[in-house]
């Protein structure tokens, strides 16, 4: 079975490097990762990406110029890479956020892929409170307010499409959990949802360009995250330097 990691980006490239080192990390075999670019010159993007991800994974797709003087809507990017992508399963890997490499194979070998209704899974959520990092201050916070991460999730591809679950293109933040929530519909009367626990399998990262303002509802008073084993140390400073955030 194939996984596709989906990530919208724009004008970002200072996290390219960091976003292919997460997915070349994935142990899942069989993946592909497509990227939607937004920038005003995607050009830079790609070419840093392109270097880092094998040609016959990434998958690369420019703003159409038909769209390019519409609003920025990331609603549109993510219907963009549900229409691209080709694998079996999806989940959504936006470029500032970290997860286990082992997170997709740990999901798969402790889900059921047909529910007990006799249908076949619909998608797996990943349950366990995750944890937030500061590249400035290189300190930690926890988001305790929803065990529930959509964003780790694995999704069937198919009843993705056979129930036409769009993301609303409105420009306004929260359009991600109208999203998730016409899956959880869909799922309940047509499908099924298995619950996996992710605890410490996933790390977004505070840099203060967030799309959703990460640092404005978190306190940053830990120590970084010890599950990371400082195996991305290296990836996480370098990341930090080209943002302007080392010491």
């Amino acid at each position: 079975m194939k996984i596709s990691y989906l990530t919208p980006t724009r004008n970002r490239p200072e996290f390219m490097e960091w976003l292919a080192y997460v997915y070349n990390a994935q142990t899942w075999p069989d993946k592909e990762l497509v990227v939607v670019d937004d920038s005003d010159d995607y050009n830079e993007s790609h070419d840093i990406l392109a270097g880092l991800v094998s040609e016959n994974e990434l998958k690369w797709i420019g703003v159409h110029p038909d769209n390019k003087d519409r609003p920025w809507c990331i609603g549109r990017m993510r219907n963009d890479l549900l229409r691209n992508a080709t694998g079996d399963w999806i989940t959504w890997l936006d470029d500032d956020d970290w997860r286990a490499p082992q997170l997709a194979e740990h999901m798969m070998s402790h889900a059921q892929l047909t529910g007990p209704n006799g249908k076949p899974t619909s998608f797996i959520k990943s349950m366990g409170t995750w944890t937030a990092l500061d590249l400035a201050t290189m300190k930690s916070g926890e988001q305790r307010h929803r065990p529930d991460v959509w964003c780790m999730g694995l999704f069937r591809r198919a009843f993705i499409q056979e129930h036409n679950i769009r993301f609303p293109e409105t420009g306004r933040i929260g359009e991600d959990s109208i999203w998730y929530g016409q899956c959880h519909k869909m799922a309940y009367f047509y499908g099924h949802a298995e619950e996996v626990d992710c605890q410490d399998l996933y790390l977004i990262l505070n840099h203060g360009r967030n799309t959703s303002d990460g640092g404005a509802f978190r306190e940053f008073d830990g120590p970084p995250p010890l599950f990371l084993g400082w195996r991305g140390i290296k990836e996480i400073e370098s990341l930090r330097e080209r943002l302007g955030l080392s010491d």
